[in-house]
């Protein structure tokens, strides 16, 4: 695992430590993910164990933790994770040894209109070093190149 980024908790009355993590983990997320379109992969959740993936779009911490992490009190680590993402790990009650944990990566988006480039019907577009959902938004961010110049 990376380097420990936050660690934390959602616990009632813990004096602004929730605020604080949210902030945090909001200023990690424009750095390495300002279009804040994830995909995320759990283990071990819940009381039986299962595993999952999902795609999700936070832009701020606290949505991010909110979308992940279980609807009860617990205490949770953020470590740094490959190409910008995240290691989650959260202990509570169900999971007092820290077992539950997530994987989260960015997902890429179109340099113009910030739709997601992680459709498996169509393959994404490179043109000058950008990526592009379609034609017509390589189309657009030329025209609007020109008309800079």
């Amino acid at each position: 695992m990376g380097d420990l980024l936050i660690l934390g908790d959602n616990l009632a009355g813990d004096g602004g430590g929730w605020e604080y993590s949210c902030n945090t983990l909001t200023d990690l997320i424009a750095k390495c993910n300002p279009g804040g379109r994830w995909y995320a992969e759990g283990s071990r959740l819940g009381c039986e164990g299962k595993d999952g993936h999902t795609k999700f779009t936070a832009t701020d911490g606290e949505k991010l933790l909110k979308a992940i992490l279980p609807r009860r009190e617990c205490r949770f680590e953020i470590r740094a994770w490959f190409d910008g993402g995240f290691a989650i790990n959260s202990f509570y009650r169900g999971s007092l040894l820290g077992r539950e944990g997530y994987h989260l990566l960015p997902l890429p988006v179109c340099a113009l209109c910030d739709n997601g480039l992680d459709e498996s019907w169509h393959s994404p577009i490179t043109y000058q070093d950008e990526r592009f959902c379609s034609w017509p938004c390589v189309a657009e961010w030329i025209r609007f190149a020109y008309q800079r110049a």
